[in-house]
């Protein structure tokens, strides 16, 4: 039963999910491991008052673990409630160092306390890396978590020596997170559900009042409001981490860029960075993206589109030999969408390290030849071999193929 419920929380089948879990409790078999799978599902969809109801009845029956407390914290701490997260026991370092930078962002003037989670983070990865190094472990996994969790504090340590003020209530009109929903919830009611996910119930008294007057500040007629009609926005789909478009955006504070990603606490995470290093010409729209953008982008403003290392699709190899497509984003009906948000002569520039992918892509594109109405669309250039460390900052060292110009999104 774990199983299903992890397929339904990673799905966004909320109402299964909860309602599969409460099942699993009622009967006592849940434990640990379907605690955290479940809350797993809550972090990748923003889902903060199902994971606080899941954990409280998890823990009156005493089944919570090492496991789900670190996702729990986690989602605490994106709430706004980082004291909370930073109390419980057995947190990785990881874990520790991701609450401790939210922490440095959001406690305002309490530093001392963000301060002293920092330290505490620091000294658990060093307890790691010294444990790894002794047990004679290889884990590149593990090696990688680390050096993410330490590039995180270091950021914020930065932050907090700065003695920077950050205004965090300006930001929310620039997160635009679309839970996954069956209800007959409004696009407006869906944002402010992510909102809370990430904290506005800690910083402001009224909900309905704060909404009110901020959701017209980002929408203009329900869609994201551009700032430059003559420069559109530059689209990033699949923003991961957000590394990339925040190098970017901080090159040109005059463009307007947008992120787009699907999971909760990847958007989440962008939103910190840009509160930890200043830029606020990025948006976050995310979301399923075949969903969210065309429901929040206005149709014809998007002057380029990035797409950089997108994941293939399971079992790619196969579906390649058996010419099939596979599950994954990047179809031909995905291609339409963006050709509806997109301006004349606007660049599609897709980035991958999978030759083989990238022929999937060439393939799903070429479906669209004489199809799109009043769109002309130019034969592909061709797949370059091109270092990624002049497409983007902060890859490793590999070579990549791109795919270039794609086709010509006259509109």
């Amino acid at each position: 039963m774990t199983t299903m419920l992890k397929g339904y929380a990673s799905e966004g089948m909320r109402s299964k999910a909860q309602g599969l879990l409460g099942e699993m409790m009622e009967k006592n078999i849940a434990n640990d491991r379907s605690v955290s799978a479940f809350l797993r599902g809550c972090l990748r969809h923003g889902w903060f008052e199902a994971a606080v109801s899941a954990y409280e009845k998890a823990s009156e029956k005493g089944i919570t673990e090492d496991g789900c407390r670190n996702v729990y914290a986690k989602i605490l701490s994106l709430a706004g409630r980082s004291s909370e997260a930073v109390a419980l026991n057995g947190l990785t370092g990881s874990t520790l160092a991701s609450v401790s930078t939210t922490m440095a962002v959001t406690t305002g003037d309490d530093k001392k306390a963000a301060e002293a989670a920092i330290k505490r983070a620091e000294a658990k990865l060093n307890e790691e890396e010294r444990n790894m190094k002794s047990d004679g472990l290889k884990n590149k996994f593990g090696d990688h978590l680390i050096a993410e969790a330490r590039r995180d504090l270091n950021a914020a340590k930065k932050f907090l020596a700065s003695d920077t003020s950050v205004n965090v209530k300006p930001s929310f009109a620039r997160f635009l997170y679309l839970p996954k929903s069956t209800e007959d919830q409004s696009t407006e009611s869906r944002i402010v559900e992510g909102w809370k996910a990430i904290g506005l119930e800690q910083i402001v008294d009224d909900v309905k009042e704060f909404a009110s007057s901020t959701l017209p500040k980002a929408l203009d007629h329900g869609k994201l409001k551009i700032t430059e009609e003559s420069r559109g926005i530059c689209l990033e789909v699949g923003s991961g981490s957000g590394d990339w478009i925040l190098s970017r955006a901080k090159r040109d504070w005059s463009q307007q860029w947008v992120a787009s990603e699907f999971k909760f606490d990847r958007c989440a995470s962008i939103r910190q960075k840009c509160l930890l290093e200043g830029p606020r010409n990025v948006h976050i729209v995310g979301g399923d993206a075949r969903e969210c953008l065309p429901m929040l982008l206005p149709s014809s403003c998007v002057s380029e589109v990035h797409i950089n290392f997108p994941e293939p699709p399971v079992w790619h190899d196969a579906c390649a030999r058996e010419g099939t497509g596979g599950d994954h984003l990047l179809t031909c009906d995905f291609f339409e969408i963006l050709h509806g948000l997109c301006r004349g002569s606007c660049v599609l520039r897709v980035v991958s390290d999978n030759e083989q992918y990238l022929t999937t892509v060439r393939s799903e594109i070429g479906k669209l030849s004489g199809e799109l109405a009043g769109a002309e669309a130019l034969p592909i250039i061709g797949m370059r071999l091109s270092h990624p460390r002049s497409l983007s900052d902060g890859h490793e060292s590999r070579f990549s193929y791109s795919l270039w110009n794609l086709f010509n999104l006259d509109g």
